[in-house]
């Protein structure tokens, strides 16, 4: 359970009829896109850092967009 259950989770998850083997999993927490990418089964109350890897999507274009914002300073 989380620290502070007063924190609005949206937690999606899909599925992929042509490939059921995969899927897609979505959480957006306190209006932040913390994780998009494969279903991995991801808990959506986990530390920031834990969301950081290459497989999530939400991560590595937030990645993109800081070093753009450090470019143009």
């Amino acid at each position: 359970m989380p620290d502070d259950n007063s924190i609005p989770v949206v937690h999606l998850t899909g599925g992929c009829e042509w490939e059921p083997e995969h899927g897609i999993e979505v959480i957006i927490r306190n209006g932040e896109l913390i994780y998009l990418g494969a279903f991995n089964g991801e808990w959506a109350w986990g530390e920031q850092e834990h969301y950081e890897e290459d497989y999530n999507y939400a991560f590595v274009v937030k990645q993109s967009v800081d070093i753009e914002k450090e470019n143009l300073d």
